[in-house]
């Protein structure tokens, strides 16, 4: 009987099975990872893909002294009127009204005027408005860009070199996420985080050459100073970082290091603006000689042959009263006049502090400790109104350096009774003798106070034949309003 065949086996075939379907599920799985990636990476760019934004106007208030640095160029031009008003340009907006790109600087000089002299408004309606003084500003748009495909992102990032901006930032923005910064210094020495809807200001003191200053003549170069009005922002710099709430300021030096008083990085959001107010910095000679100060400086006017005397003595504090320590002492400006000739000689000191208090619109409050010695033989305020053992004196102006100069005069004298009153003079009475604080808000002395963009110098004087008064603490502090 035939033997009956074997099947034959299958274990050859089994390798090249398995290489095959490896081989197929392998490709397979690429496809499918390209597929997944091709799928992510579109959604990825969808998402994220970025557009600049075009539609930010420029105005400019001033007629000049506002310039315009292109990116390509290397230095700034002045540019003329447009012919053609951009989409956006509304009719109470000034005639000068341009777009304005990314990479672009503006460049504002000293003379362009007070307050506001430029301004960038972006699409979204923030605005950031630019100041020339004390020494102009240097202003850029760095970036500006929205989502290309969705309301996912805006990203604002301001570069600002040197002087004073005021930022009030949109609110109700389309966007998911908006993001505004300013990038403080050609290298970014600094950053500083802005929330929407929120209203902040930066300034970086310069001095006309572009050298970092303090704010006041007297005091450290400072980086950059930030305030808050509302909203909230995040300070950053040398790898440590603040965070700013409403009525907070916060200054950086030089070396990037937050300034403390106290130990404490906030300060109040308020602004002195008188250098020296009590007269530490110089020597009464000094003083007395032109050009040998940067604060307060001698200002006399009657006969030379018989003037009065300005000096800084050193006695207690005001809140001291009767002291023997030293420590309890301090420096004060002190005004002299023996003669009783019958003739009037006026002694001042002048002191320029050239400062824009455009934005100081919530007060703007002098303050001054102040004691009448020996009482003038001559009674009351005399018999023009002007002979006051002390005189405080304000010049200002209005909007513009050729506007006129204004004056205030505040007199302050001793005496019961009727008093003559001069027309160019305020009047308060004060006790003899003691020490005591005066003070007043200019925005609430009149119109003219209430609008004024510009003080050029405060003054302080004795006036009459004869007159012995002391002050210190000379102080004149501005506040925003939040």
């Amino acid at each position: 009987m035939a033997q009956q065949a074997q099947p034959l086996s299958s274990s050859k075939y089994d390798p090249v099975q398995r290489s095959a379907w490896l081989t197929l599920l392998l490709f397979f799985a690429l496809f499918c990872i390209m597929i997944a990636l091709g799928g992510y990476f579109g959604w990825r760019y969808y998402t994220t893909a970025m557009i600049p934004v075009e539609d930010t106007l420029w105005l400019r208030y001033a007629p000049t002294g506002v310039l315009l640095k292109e990116p390509n160029l290397a230095a700034p031009q002045d540019i003329p009127l447009p012919e053609e008003r951009p989409d956006g340009c509304q009719n109470d907006v000034p005639r000068y009204c341009v777009n304005f790109f990314e990479g672009q600087r503006l460049v504002g000089q000293r003379d362009a005027g007070y307050g506001p002299v430029s301004a960038l408004i972006l699409a979204d309606q923030s605005r950031v408005n630019l100041h020339t003084q004390p020494d102009g500003f240097v202003f850029g748009l760095k970036k500006y860009q929205v989502s290309r495909w969705t309301q996912e992102l805006q990203d604002v990032v301001f570069e600002q070199l040197a002087g004073y901006a005021r930022y009030d930032l949109a609110t109700n923005q389309p966007y998911k996420r908006t993001n505004f910064s300013v990038a403080i210094g050609e290298n970014a020495q600094a950053t500083v985080i802005l929330a929407a809807g929120g209203s902040y200001s930066i300034d970086m003191p310069r001095t006309g050459n572009g050298e970092p200053r303090g704010r006041l003549v007297n005091d450290a170069p400072l980086l950059m100073e930030i305030s808050v009005r509302s909203g909230s922002a995040v300070l950053e710099s040398k790898g440590a970082s603040l965070n700013l709430r409403p009525g907070d300021k916060v200054q950086i030096a030089l070396d990037g290091s937050f300034v403390t008083v106290d130990n404490n990085p906030y300060q109040a959001a308020q602004w002195e603006l008188i250098p020296d107010g009590e007269f530490s910095d110089f020597t009464t000679a000094q003083y007395n000689t032109a050009d040998q100060t940067n604060t307060w400086s001698i200002g006399s006017n009657g006969d030379p042959t018989k003037p009065g005397e300005f000096s800084v003595v050193r006695t207690c504090a005001p809140e001291k009263g009767f002291c023997k320590n030293a420590d309890d002492q301090m420096n004060y400006g002190q005004f002299l006049r023996d003669a009783s000739d019958g003739q009037q000689f006026i002694t001042g000191i002048n002191n320029t502090i050239d400062v824009d208090i455009s934005e100081f619109t919530e007060s703007l409050e002098f303050s001054a400790w102040v004691t009448v010695i020996k009482e003038s033989s001559v009674p009351l305020t005399g018999v023009r109104g002007s002979e006051c053992p002390i005189v405080v004196v304000i010049d200002y102006k209005q909007r513009s350096p050729t506007d006129a100069t204004e004056t205030f005069r505040r007199c302050y004298f001793t005496g019961e009774g009727d008093y003559v009153q001069d027309s160019n003079f305020t009047y308060e009475r004060i006790s003899p003798g003691p020490i005591q604080r005066v003070k007043f808000d200019l925005r609430q002395l009149g119109a003219s106070l209430r609008t004024a963009w510009y003080i050029d110098r405060i003054r302080i004087e004795a006036r009459g034949q004869d007159y012995f008064s002391r002050v210190t603490n000379v102080s004149l502090v501005g506040q925003m309003k939040q």
